[in-house]
C-alpha cells in the first residue's frame, strides 16, 4: 500500500510538471509580439493594413510609395454576404464592425476603394483563429486557473475549463488531492485497528505527512514551474527572427508595439507608423554631377565694407553720444570719434611761430589793401589784386597750422553699414595706421574657399555653403586669382539673398559640383544615418510593417541632397521622413 501511495505521488508530480506543450528544452528567443488579427494588401498605388480589434476591422490606407495616410477616401468592404462601408475618423483611419468576421477562419475580403483622384480594388485575407473569438472567455494571469475551477464549483459549468488547460490541470490535481484523503483516510483506521502500535520514528502519522508533502510540493511545482511568465493560452503566430509576422497572425493581447528583431530589422505597426510620420520615397536611378568639399569662411564683400583708421599718433576723445556699439548702424561721414594729435614741444613751439609770422604777414597786407581803396581810381589795380591775392593765401596756411595747433581730428565712417568689431577707448593712444573701427553691410557678403587641386579649379560649377547649424546658402562663383596663398588656391563666391545671420571669418563647408557626372540614386540628407562604424545607414520600407537598414556608398550633392552610389536598387521605398525613429527601435 505504502508504494503504491509513492509511486502515485510521482506520477502525480511528474504529470503536473511535465503536462503537454511544456517540454525541457528552453524555447526559442523569438520577438514577444501579439498581434491583433491583420489584413495586408498593396497595389501599385494604395498600401492597406485592416486589424481586428475590440469587434471593429480598423483599416489604415496609405499611399504606397510615399508612406502617407489617405483620409479622404471611400473604403467599401466585401466578403461573402457581408457587405459594409468603411466610416472614415478625424485620427485618419477608417472604422468597420466586424462581427460577420469574427468567426474562426479564414475569410477573403474585397476592398473597393475610391479616393478623389484614383479607384482602386485590392484582395486580400484575413485568418481569425479560435482563441480571438472567445477572447471574452479568457482571462490572463496566474488567477485564471482558480477563476474557473470557482465557476466550475458554482455554476457546474465546464466551458472556462475548455480555453484553460491550466485550470484542467488543477481540477485533476484537486481530485486525485481528494482522493488521497479519503484512502489516507481509511489506511489510518485500518492500522489502528489491526496492527500493533508503532514505534514513534515509523507512526501512522508520518506517512500521510509525507504524502501530503509531496502532494502539496507536486501543486507548488505546478505553479510555479508550469505558469511562471506563462498565460497558458493558445499558442499565437509570432514573427520569425528575420520576417515579419504573416498577415494572418493572430492574438489574444492586442498592444502591438515597435520591436527589433534579432536580424537587425524592425517591426513597427501601421498606427506607429502614422503617429511618427514614416514618409518613403521611391528609389530611382539617375545621373547627378558630382561635387566636392572644401573648406571656406565667411569674408565681408569689399564693395561694402570699410575701415576707420587713425592717420597720426594722438589719443581718442568721444563725441556726444558715445562710442557706437558693436552692431549698432551707422551712415557714411559720420563722426565716430575724435583724435587729438600728440605733437612734441619744439614741433608745437614752431608751429607757434609760424603762426605768428603769418599773422604779421597777414595784418601788413590788410593795411595795404586798406590804403589802395583809399585812392580810388588813382590806385594801381593791379597791385590791389595781388595784395588781396596773397592775403587770402596767407589765410588758408594760417588756418591749417590753427588746426594743428588745435589737434583734434574727427574719425569719420567710410561707408553705410553697422560696426563689425570696435578698438577705441576713451583716452586710448593709438598710433598712426591703428585700425579702431570695422564697417561691414550685413547684407553683402562672400564666401571664400581653397583649392588644392588647381585642376579641380576648371571643373567648378554651381556651389552651395552649409553653415554649422545646417544653413545652407546659395552662391554665385566670382573669380579665382592666380597666385596661390600657403599652397592653396583661394576661390570666391557670392552669397546670394536672402542671408541668415551671418559673421565675418565664419567658418563654412563648401559643395562644389563638377563637370563630372555620377550614376546613382538621389535622395534627401535626412534619408542617410551614420551606424556605429561610420557607415552609412538607409532604412528600406520592404513591407507595410516591416523596415530594414541596408548600407550604401553615399556621395554628397549639397546641402540637402545626397546621391547612394550603392546599396540601393531602383523602387525600392526609402525612408526619408522618421529614419532616426526607426534606429531607436530596440
Amino acid at each position: 500500500m505504502r508504494i503504491f501511495f509513492v509511486v502515485l505521488t510521482i506520477t502525480l508530480f511528474t504529470s503536473v510538471v511535465a503536462h503537454e506543450g511544456h517540454d525541457d528544452t528552453p524555447p526559442p528567443s523569438l520577438p514577444t509580439l501579439s498581434l491583433a488579427p491583420r489584413v495586408v494588401t498593396h497595389s501599385a498605388d494604395l498600401e492597406l493594413v485592416g486589424l481586428v480589434k475590440d469587434g471593429q476591422l480598423v483599416i489604415y490606407l496609405d499611399v504606397f510609395a510615399t508612406n502617407e495616410p489617405i483620409t479622404n477616401a471611400k473604403i467599401e468592404v466585401e466578403s461573402g454576404n457581408f457587405k459594409a462601408l468603411a466610416q472614415s475618423t478625424k485620427t485618419g483611419y477608417y472604422l468597420l464592425p466586424a462581427e460577420p468576421l469574427l468567426t474562426p477562419g479564414k475569410h477573403e475580403l474585397v476592398f473597393t476603394i475610391e479616393t478623389p483622384s484614383l479607384s482602386d480594388l485590392l484582395l486580400g485575407d484575413i485568418e481569425i483563429s479560435s482563441h480571438t473569438s472567445h477572447s471574452s472567455a479568457v482571462v490572463v494571469g496566474k488567477t485564471q486557473p482558480l477563476i474557473a475551477l470557482w465557476q466550475l464549483v458554482t455554476t457546474g459549468t465546464w466551458q472556462n475549463l475548455r480555453h484553460s488547460p491550466t485550470a484542467l490541470y488543477w481540477a485533476l490535481a484537486m481530485t486525485l488531492f481528494l482522493l488521497l484523503i479519503v484512502l489516507l483516510v481509511r489506511y489510518i483506521g485500518k492500522s489502528k485497528r489491526s496492527q500493533p502500535p508503532l514505534p514513534q520514528s515509523t507512526s501512522a502519522t508520518t506517512l500521510p505527512v509525507l504524502l501530503l508533502t509531496a502532494l502539496l510540493f507536486s501543486v507548488t511545482s505546478t505553479v510555479s514551474w508550469a505558469h511562471e511568465g506563462e498565460t497558458h493560452q493558445e499558442e499565437v503566430a509570432k514573427p520569425s527572427a528575420s520576417l515579419p509576422p504573416a498577415a494572418g497572425a493572430t492574438g489574444s493581447i492586442f498592444n502591438d508595439a515597435p520591436s527589433r528583431l534579432a536580424d537587425g530589422t524592425v517591426w513597427v505597426p501601421k498606427p506607429v507608423q502614422h503617429l511618427w510620420g514614416i514618409r518613403t520615397q521611391s528609389a530611382k536611378t539617375t545621373q547627378v554631377a558630382a561635387s566636392v568639399e572644401l573648406n571656406g569662411h565667411i569674408i565681408p564683400d569689399p564693395n561694402y565694407s570699410g575701415r576707420v583708421q587713425a592717420p597720426l599718433a594722438g589719443w581718442i576723445e568721444l563725441v556726444p553720444p558715445g562710442l557706437p556699439n558693436l552692431g549698432e548702424k551707422v551712415e557714411k561721414g559720420q563722426t565716430l570719434v575724435y583724435l587729438n594729435l600728440i605733437t612734441s614741444s619744439v614741433d608745437r613751439t614752431n608751429l607757434q611761430v609760424e603762426w605768428a609770422n603769418l599773422s604779421g604777414q597777414m595784418d601788413i597786407l590788410n593795411k595795404s589793401i586798406e590804403r589802395l581803396k583809399k585812392l580810388g581810381n588813382n590806385a594801381v589795380r593791379k597791385e590791389l589784386d595781388e595784395a588781396e591775392t596773397e592775403l587770402k593765401s596767407l589765410q588758408s596756411r594760417r588756418t591749417v597750422i590753427t588746426g594743428n595747433l588745435s589737434t583734434k581730428l574727427p574719425l569719420k565712417a567710410p561707408i553705410t553699414g553697422v560696426i563689425a568689431t570696435s578698438q577705441a577707448f576713451p583716452g586710448q593712444v593709438v598710433e598712426a595706421r591703428d585700425t579702431l573701427f570695422e564697417i561691414v553691410n550685413p547684407d553683402k557678403f562672400w564666401v571664400e574657399a581653397l583649392v588644392y587641386d588647381l585642376a579641380l579649379a576648371e571643373q567648378l560649377g554651381k556651389a552651395q555653403a552649409v553653415t554649422a547649424s545646417h544653413q545652407t546658402l546659395s552662391l554665385t562663383f566670382i573669380g579665382r586669382p592666380y597666385q596661390l596663398r600657403e599652397h592653396a588656391l583661394p576661390i570666391q563666391f557670392r552669397i546670394e539673398p536672402p542671408l541668415p545671420l551671418l559673421s565675418a571669418a565664419q567658418p563654412v563647408k563648401v559643395l562644389v559640383q563638377t563637370k563630372p557626372q555620377v550614376q546613382g540614386i538621389l535622395l534627401p540628407q535626412a534619408a542617410v544615418l551614420k551606424g556605429n562604424q561610420n557607415d552609412s545607414i538607409i532604412w528600406v520600407h520592404d513591407q507595410a510593417e516591416h523596415f530594414k537598414p541596408v548600407q550604401g556608398r553615399v556621395q554628397v550633392i549639397d546641402g540637402s541632397q545626397v546621391v547612394v552610389l550603392t546599396g540601393l536598387k531602383d523602387g525600392d521605398r526609402v525612408v526619408v521622413q522618421g529614419a532616426t525613429l526607426l534606429s531607436q527601435i530596440r
